[in-house]
């Protein structure tokens, strides 16, 4: 770039980058020529042998081509700049901090994508506060229609059961999707902040999930075991993101358990690595399908145990945060009505 940058406070240069490269290649074929002439001008009886002049001329010429393309291929600098900050903002969504006072079609071109990066940053941002506003109105009436059902489900009158139950469900598939739909726009801002670095307690971060789902572990009577080593931290950009994980496990866990059956969180740490598994003893699934659980919108979703639904996207965006944090997750079954383990692996 100090080169582009030298030929551009150049007057006549200023405005036009083929300009610079003619001016870079007018230079370096000359260079032989003015070698050439100062030699002969500098001979002493006016007679050269033809084998020096031969042997000057050929060394002035390679001479000046290795350096003349050497110096073009610095000239070249800003636009592989403009083509890797493409790169890297569309792999990485890294932001660019791009010249923007070059006045010659490279420099055009640079100031042209600093500006739409930025442009799209905005509307980004815009989009990202628009859907977090409209899905938090939305999540928390369907989170009071979820508890007051509870309320109601009580009664003895048969019909009304069902009917609280089936608005108990449509609720509670409707607040799954918004929550997971927040974390995929919060992932989305984890990717471009992930620089930032804050130390989370597992057992406390686990315990406030325990929190949230307490209904629905007493409408099964299941028993959860926390068997977390209390000095273990997650090293993470946003905690309400990794959050997601423990919760979208645990409440997998939950919707398919039998009743009175335990759900266990066990995390440990060894040889550098942070190990989590979150077992159950519910309906399982063949081994074979494992990976299959972690598509989004996955096949193999089904009801819970209480019939509850699922959108399939909950075990999806789980593996997507543990693999932000350098992670690894699995899963493990002996099959059908065998339980189910899930094993989340990351870095100490």
């Amino acid at each position: 770039m100090k080169l582009y940058q030298f030929l551009s406070s150049i007057k006549f240069l200023r405005k036009s980058y083929a300009g610079k490269f003619l001016f870079v290649a007018f230079l370096g074929i000359h260079v032989p020529l003015i070698g050439l002439l100062i030699y002969i001008g500098l001979s002493y009886n006016g007679f050269i042998e033809p084998m020096d002049l031969i042997l000057i001329t050929l060394g002035l010429t390679l001479g000046a081509t290795a350096i003349t393309l050497f110096v073009l291929n610095k000239l070249l600098q800003p636009v592989s700049m403009a083509k890797s900050s493409l790169e890297d903002y569309i792999q990485h969504n890294r932001i660019p901090d791009l010249p923007l006072n070059h006045t010659d079609e490279v420099g055009l071109l640079l100031s042209s994508i600093q500006h739409t990066i930025n442009s799209l940053e905005d509307v980004n941002r815009t989009k990202t506060d628009l859907m977090q506003t409209i899905t938090h109105d939305l999540r928390t009436p369907l989170s009071q229609i979820v508890s007051l059902t509870y309320l109601f489900e009580s009664s003895e009158q048969e019909e009304q059961q069902k009917i609280i139950k089936q608005i108990r469900q449509s609720a509670e598939q409707e607040l799954d999707f918004i929550t997971n739909y927040i974390a995929m726009i919060e992932t989305s801002d984890f990717v471009v902040n992930k620089t930032t670095k804050i130390k989370t307690n597992l057992l406390e971060l686990t315990q406030s999930v325990a929190g949230k789902v307490g209904v629905q572990l007493s409408a099964k009577r299941l028993n959860l075991q926390l068997d977390i080593t209390p000095s273990i931290h997650i090293t993470t950009p946003n905690p309400a993101i990794f959050e997601r994980v423990i919760q979208n496990l645990l409440t997998n866990a939950i919707k398919f358990s039998h009743y009175n059956s335990a759900i266990r969180i066990q995390a440990r740490e060894d040889n550098g690595k942070i190990k989590i598994t979150v077992a159950d003893h519910g309906i399982g699934f063949n081994q074979q399908d494992a990976e299959q659980l972690f598509l989004k919108f996955t096949p193999l979703k089904r009801l819970g145990t209480l019939n509850e639904p699922t959108n399939g996207i909950g075990l999806f965006l789980t593996s997507e945060i543990v693999a932000l944090h350098q992670g690894k997750i699995w899963a493990t079954s002996n099959g059908p009505d065998s339980g189910s383990q899930f094993h989340v692996e990351l870095p100490a």
